[in-house]
């Protein structure tokens, strides 16, 4: 459609500038300055006209082309939080099943036109199954670099950086009346990357994204009921985790931008402690997100 609307354009021009010519003495219509001065003008609205065509793609601010270039602007402030309704799974049968739990997750960060930015990202999940004979706190602090850039119609993110990482486990046994558990805090590097794909002008786009950590801790603590911690040195935690989903975007209040996702999120936690029967704890479930870009 916008091939005919610039085809039309060109071809009124081009009949208004005939035109002209007939009503120009002949001295003047074979003139070189007289058709470079019709020629420049003519270029000159044709740029018009396709400027104007390139600006209905991203009128009321529903396309990706808007998202990218025109919202935000070429350095942004980015701060956002999620709630990830996400189940343990534990693997032990002797012990009742976790319930969904609904976690918190924010972040803010700062992206630079290059697309270089800087992230902080904050998670936390500390709830006990149903018979209360286990109780989880899992906590991360992310630190990343970022790096945005851009594939055919892709949208791409890389970042590492370093993640803080808290364990701690308590386990209940009943039939013994004894509790004992652990602590482990570590730190260490983490690595991942974020995809976006536009599907179409409303807004609407297929994300995903991966992370991989590996923590260390100089001593773990272990705690049995009557007795003192009993540490361990040199220990190490791998963290894998991602999310895939869809998301809609919306330019608000001319600056700013409003990023909505629906997300299922997996977590898989290896504590390097065989302290279970299955060292693994893993986290699945439904992530929904908001976030504002500006």
């Amino acid at each position: 459609m916008r091939k005919w609307i610039s085809f039309g354009a060109g071809l009124t021009v081009m009949c208004l500038a005939t035109i002209a010519n007939a009503q120009t003495p002949s001295s003047d219509l074979y003139s070189y300055a007289s058709y470079a001065n019709r020629v420049e003008t003519l270029e000159r609205e044709l740029a018009q006209v396709h400027a104007k065509l390139a600006s209905y793609g991203t009128e009321g601010g529903n396309s990706a082309k808007a998202y990218d270039d025109n919202c935000c602007g070429e350095s942004s402030w980015f701060v956002g939080g999620e709630v990830a309704v996400l189940k343990p799974f534990v693997g032990l049968p002797a012990f009742q099943a976790f319930d969904y739990e609904a976690t918190p997750r924010v972040w803010l960060g700062y992206e630079h036109g290059s697309g270089l930015g800087a992230r902080a990202t904050y998670w936390q999940f500390d709830n006990s199954n149903p018979d209360g004979t286990i109780d989880l706190d899992f906590r991360t602090l992310d630190l990343d670099v970022t790096q945005r850039g851009q594939f055919c119609n892709w949208d791409i993110v890389v970042f590492g950086g370093l993640r803080y990482g808290k364990i701690g486990v308590t386990e209940f046994v009943p039939q013994e009346e004894r509790e004992f558990g652990f602590v482990f805090e570590g730190l260490g590097p983490t690595l991942g990357a974020e995809v976006r794909r536009p599907v179409g002008n409303r807004g609407w786009a297929l994300v995903g994204n991966v992370r991989g950590s590996i923590l260390f801790d100089d001593r773990l603590s272990i705690r049995e009921e009557g007795e003192g911690p009993a540490p361990i040195n040199d220990v190490s935690a791998t963290v894998w985790q991602t999310q895939l989903g869809v998301e809609w975007s919306r330019c608000i209040f001319g600056s700013s931008h409003l990023v909505v996702r629906a997300l299922y999120e997996a977590q898989a936690w290896n504590m390097g402690v065989d302290f279970f029967e299955d060292a693994n704890v893993n986290f699945g479930g439904p992530t929904f997100t908001v976030g504002i870009v500006r």
